[in-house]
């Protein structure tokens, strides 16, 4: 059961990470674009 949670909590935080990259590029963008 503890392997496969860390397995879990291992895959969550890597794909909440990747949504957090996603967004602070897409706010980046939103900003230099606005700012043109």
């Amino acid at each position: 059961m503890a392997p496969m949670l860390d397995t879990v909590v291992t895959t969550a935080g890597a794909a909440v990470s990747d949504v957090g990259r996603s967004m602070i590029a897409i706010v980046i963008s939103d900003y230099f674009s606005v700012d043109r």
